[in-house]
């Protein structure tokens, strides 16, 4: 790996730039690779962002693709970019669950269409990626209402929401007579 880059925030750089430095050889497929497996390793029991791996594949695969640079061989245009694909994405011979443990023994024979595109032009998958319960789309909305009365004519309302995992602050002032209505609330989104 060049001395430019330190191995912490490789994982945080775009795709484009990624593939730039491989087509550059500033970083091989196999070291970027190894980036990636290390950071989950590291981040693993915080995030379980990464459920399934597939490693022997994704490094011979990464091994192909730098002997196939080094000799100056073709390359498609995600040539040894390492990534992940959702659990609910059939990749062959690998667990996919879709987020569901009643799926926990099912194993693909061949792969969807997404990820044969994906590897036809050089993409080294090597997991797949934690989504909730049957692929489900769960999202929470808390809003939070709280009330002051501020002497008698006029109220403060401030609103604190949490929307998708946003923090937005508000505060009203209204007349006395309204008061009544929107005092101290508690309701989901």
């Amino acid at each position: 790996m060049s001395d430019g880059y330190s191995s912490n925030d490789l994982g945080l750089r775009p795709a484009r730039e990624l593939l730039s430095m491989l087509s550059s050889r500033e970083v091989s497929s196999v070291e970027l690779l190894e980036h990636f497996v290390e950071r989950n390793s590291r981040l693993h029991d915080q995030l379980n962002a990464i459920v399934t791996l597939d490693l022997n594949r994704a490094f011979e695969t990464a091994k192909s693709v730098d002997d196939r640079r080094a000799g100056n061989l073709g390359t498609g245009l995600l040539e040894g970019l390492p990534m992940t694909i959702k659990d609910a994405i059939a990749v062959e011979g690998v667990r996919s669950t879709g987020g569901a443990v009643e799926l926990r023994d099912h194993v693909p024979s061949r792969d969807a269409e997404v990820v044969s595109a994906l590897r036809s032009q050089g993409a080294i998958i090597f997991g797949k990626t934690n989504l909730p319960r049957w692929s489900g789309d769960i999202q929470a909305h808390l809003i939070l209402e709280i009330s002051i009365r501020i002497e008698y004519l006029y109220s403060l309302v401030l609103s604190v929401r949490n929307i998708n995992h946003s923090l937005t602050i508000g505060v009203n002032v209204v007349r006395q007579a309204e008061f009544p209505l929107i005092c101290t609330r508690l309701s989901p989104g």
